[in-house]
């Protein structure tokens, strides 16, 4: 796969398209903290908080494009942006096609998120909702959903150090 013209790849595209860079470790692990890209491999593309609706948007190294991971007490974690300090969150609740947005935490189920390693989806704690790029559109600017898991390239992510 090429980078878009109108993008500017991470350095390591390689590395992000096998989705094997975090997933061999503890998910709260503390070397985490320093911030991870939520990347689709398909696009090369990683998941923005810049608005408040989460979108897709090619690489910049932007603090909006980092996360790390909080562990809840019930083995799941909050994902949160470093650079406005919010939650990844399924907007209005636990909803088919519902916007991700980044919120203010509040440990509501809407925000707590597991990874399936399996097939590299970011499944929500309480639903079979996975982050899903909407209408399998890979170009930046496309919403963020949560969507029922069907397992196409849309749907996955691998989280790389930033």
């Amino acid at each position: 796969m090429e980078c878009s013209p109108s993008c500017h790849c991470h350095p390591n595209l390689e590395r992000i398209r096998e989705c094997n860079i975090v997933k061999r470790l503890p998910l709260c692990n503390p070397q985490i903290q320093n911030g991870v890209m939520i990347v689709n491999p398909t696009s090369g593309m990683v998941l923005d908080a810049s608005c408040h609706e989460v979108k897709l948007q090619c690489y910049t190294g932007n603090t909006s494009q980092l996360w790390h991971l909080e562990c809840t007490r019930n083995g799941n974690f909050f994902i949160i942006n470093i650079g406005n300090g919010k939650v990844l969150s399924i907007e209005g609740g636990v909803t088919s096609s519902a916007n991700l947005i980044t919120s203010e935490k509040h440990g509501g189920v809407n925000q707590q998120w597991s990874i399936n390693h399996c097939d590299n989806t970011i499944v929500n704690s309480c639903s079979n909702l996975v982050i899903d790029i909407k209408e399998e559109c890979f170009c930046p600017g496309t919403n963020l959903i949560a969507f029922p898991k069907h397992g196409r390239d849309n749907q996955k992510f691998c989280l790389q150090y930033a």
